[in-house]
């Protein structure tokens, strides 16, 4: 859960780079959010396991996290019905009973898995073997070329 809400931290985060392209404008989003969505897993876990050290998936409240995430934690942030969407459909991609099965794609755009396994070493493992050094604009659900009208918009700012 947590490795979900990190990933749904760093793509909300990072389309901020590619405003209006990534967001309709820059919102405030920071750690502060990833904290709350942190307390807020722990506080729904923690209740229903009552105790337990693990609990099936399919036993998790998951519409409750995904509205207190979209509404909530980062949904709070939004003010336009389009952003809202978008952020809406990260979270009902990645926060499903079948993002604990092997082969779980993290974006559909690439076809990017999560990582196997539950210990930290698989997760290093992961990132230092899985993952290119230049990440795609993909992986956000923006186009390949948005580095480049990122860039494009930049310099003509620039030069203004």
């Amino acid at each position: 859960m947590y490795f979900l809400l990190a990933w749904l931290h760093a793509v909300v985060t990072e389309r901020l780079r590619y405003a209006p392209l990534g967001w309709s404008k820059a919102f405030e989003f920071n750690e502060a959010d990833l904290r709350c969505g942190l307390e807020t897993v722990d506080h729904w876990i923690d209740t229903l396991a009552a105790g337990r050290s693990n609990i099936p998936p399919e036993k998790i409240p998951w519409i409750a996290l995904r509205t207190l995430l979209s509404r909530t934690v980062y949904g709070g942030r939004i003010d336009n019905p389009y952003d809202q969407r978008l952020l809406e459909s990260f979270i009902d991609h990645l926060f499903v009973p079948r993002s604990f099965e092997e082969g779980f794609e993290l974006s559909l755009a690439t076809h990017l898995p999560a990582p196997e396994g539950r210990s930290r070493s698989d997760f290093l493992q992961w990132l230092n073997r899985s993952l290119p050094d230049n990440e795609s604009p993909a992986w956000l659900g923006l186009s390949d070329n948005a580095e480049r009208l990122l860039m494009s918009v930049k310099g003509i700012t620039l030069i203004r």
